[in-house]
């Protein structure tokens, strides 16, 4: 079903991914998918907010695949791209590896299986009208490379949409009051033969010299609260941290941000 999304309804949002989480395995459903869903619905709104017809879509490191399949079923040529390692032979949240990337498959999700560290993406040079980092830049050693990467793949006037944490969300600040650290569990960090936590998160003005030293163009940055698993077991702790980012956005735990190729 292609649509133009100028006007975002938000039934539209949950109807289609109701539609698309129905393809998972109940156990999913009501583990990681029903935890992320909030995450979810966010990230779409806010992709559909730039688009104004049909588009070619690249999703980098594109996981669980929940967002991929959305967006071609409103229309969108869609490519994922991932190696796909951390759902290889483990006990993953959103499931194992060869049943992601069937799902995908079924709803005409171009795949490409390649390490985006390892090597440049294998895509045509300006292919892509949008190319969307969702919770991705956080777990990479070497952003640059891939920034300059996904700056090659866009058209020129191409957009591209970068999601992830907030380091200076009240909860790392808070952390930090009492002497304890934000970053992800120090022996996993130091010890794990496969490490797929974050490596770093970034503050907004981060975010935007990394894109903008690269030729990018910011369009928009927001900070967003999202229901998760914390939320729901510290209900009122996360009150307390929702009321904190209503006052200053900056404590807010997830930064929104839209940045544009400029045309020759």
């Amino acid at each position: 079903m292609s649509r133009r999304h100028s006007k975002i309804e938000p039934e539209l949002i949950k109807e289609v991914l109701a539609q698309v989480t129905s393809l998972y395995p109940e156990t999913i459903r009501q583990g990681r998918i029903q935890e992320s869903l909030d995450a979810y619905e966010n990230h779409l709104a806010f992709v559909l907010q730039h688009l104004h017809g049909p588009a070619r879509i690249l999703d980098v490191g594109a996981g669980g695949g929940v967002l991929a399949v959305a967006l071609r079923r409103l229309g969108h040529s869609v490519t994922a791209i991932d190696n796909w390692k951390e759902y290889d032979g483990v006990a993953s949240p959103m499931g194992h590896r060869k049943d992601i990337l069937q799902i995908l498959s079924d709803n005409q999700v171009q795949l490409k299986i390649a390490d985006i560290m390892a090597q440049a993406m294998p895509l045509e040079d300006e292919s892509f009208d949008l190319v969307l980092l969702m919770d991705v830049i956080e777990h990479l050693k070497e952003p640059g490379m891939v920034l300059r990467d996904i700056h090659r793949l866009l058209k020129p006037e191409g957009v591209f949409i970068m999601v992830t944490p907030n380091l200076s969300r009240i909860g790392h600040r808070l952390r930090f009051l009492y002497g304890k650290s934000p970053n992800w569990e120090v022996l996993d960090w130091c010890y794990a033969p496969n490490f797929f936590g974050h490596v770093r998160e970034y503050t907004k003005e981060e975010l935007i010299a990394m894109a903008n030293h690269v030729g990018f163009i910011t369009i928009s940055i927001c900070f967003r609260n999202q229901k998760n698993l914390e939320s729901c077991q510290h209900p009122f702790r996360m009150k307390i941290y929702r009321f904190a980012s209503w006052l200053y956005p900056n404590f807010s735990p997830v930064i929104y941000s839209s940045f544009k190729k400029a045309g020759h």
